[in-house]
């Protein structure tokens, strides 16, 4: 678990500054704009769900960064295939 700690900590606060600033800017945005437009019934909904998505993106594309960095002492590989692809059972052999 030590060893994962430097992948988790470089997604984890990658994820919530860039989610919590666009976020910010997002709901600000998004509410300015249904209160111009006399909307300001839906503004606590269209902010709260453009701000999931937002968030949604950001930790994606976070994780993205988070794996393409080196990491000192362990490294991250993703293998494509099925779960048992290139593993032999022992009681067939």
């Amino acid at each position: 678990m030590k060893d994962i700690l430097p992948f988790w900590w470089a997604w984890a606060w990658r994820s919530f500054l860039l989610g919590f600033a666009g976020g910010v800017v997002l709901g600000f945005v998004v509410g300015f704009v249904l209160g111009l437009s006399g909307l300001s019934d839906l503004i606590p909904l269209a902010s709260g769900l453009a701000g999931y998505v937002w968030g949604l993106a950001a930790s994606l594309l976070m994780l993205a960064v988070a794996l393409r960095k080196k990491y000192k002492g362990i490294s991250i590989n993703i293998v494509v295939g099925s779960p048992n692809q290139g593993v032999s059972d022992p009681a067939t052999s």
